[in-house]
């Protein structure tokens, strides 16, 4: 008499992908293929990024009385003969596919917009990155903790990061402004979003860059703190000590 067994536990979504392109997890062959459009796949990527339940998926460990013939998930491809799965995806075909499309696949994703029409999409995850490159803040002699204070940090898209690369400002952003097909005027438009002024990158000039977002970041600390923020800090008073009792509304930058 065989004995069935059902586990409910908690996998880290890393794991799962990383069986997925090992080929121990697989799809049973009743499957249907993915079907998942780019509303779907950036709404999942959003609530993962946030933490936010995804749902549950189930799956079923091969080796028993019953065995379906597997393939791999979309956008994977085995050589012939391709590897055994341990287990099979019976579901979350949709979700772990479309996790594996926008984090592993290094390419652009074969989707579909809102309308049904076939569009590709790239990889759109943002991390914190320089906005004058390192390489190139380090061949022109400026200091570490200049370029690598957050003052010279903003949101960037893995994609756009990769455009930048290392060369100077007034280079990469003709490369950038190429790629998404933007006016002059839209590329300033996104700049200034970030605060940052357009002229400072495209004369490669640094200090301007500094001086002016600096003072930008400042004012928005005023703003939601309501005190007013010292640009200037004594020598004989350290970063960071405790402000007087007598000057409350004064913080230190």
């Amino acid at each position: 008499m065989s004995t069935t067994i059902f586990d409910s536990g908690k996998e880290p979504l890393s794991r799962l992908l990383d069986e997925a392109v090992e080929g121990k997890l697989q799809l049973p062959d009743f499957q249907r293929g993915w079907v998942w459009d780019d509303y779907g796949i950036r709404s999942l990527l959003a609530s993962v990024s946030q933490s936010f339940p995804v749902g549950a998926i189930m799956t079923l460990r091969t080796g028993g009385e019953v065995r379906f013939q597997p393939r791999s998930i979309e956008g994977l491809t085995f050589a012939n003969p391709g590897p055994q799965p341990e287990r099979l995806l019976l579901d979350g075909q949709q979700r772990l596919t479309s996790l594996y499309q926008a984090t592993r696949l290094h390419r652009a994703i074969d989707t579909l917009n809102t309308q049904r029409r076939a569009i590709k999409r790239w990889d759109e995850r943002v991390d914190i990155h320089h906005i004058f490159p390192r390489d190139w803040c380090k061949k022109q002699q400026i200091e570490a903790g200049r370029y690598d204070c957050v003052v010279n940090k903003t949101p960037i898209s893995a994609r756009a990061n990769r455009i930048i690369g290392g060369v100077a400002p007034s280079v990469y952003l003709k490369r950038l402004q190429q790629d998404a097909k933007i006016t002059d005027e839209r590329t300033r438009q996104i700049l200034a979003s970030h605060l940052i002024d357009a002229e400072a990158l495209l004369s490669d000039n640094f200090e301007h860059f500094f001086e002016q977002r600096e003072e930008a970041l400042i004012g928005l600390i005023e703003a939601a703190t309501g005190k007013r923020v010292a640009r200037v800090i004594s020598q004989d008073e350290p970063v960071g000590e405790v402000m007087d009792e007598e000057e409350p509304d004064e913080l230190s930058a």
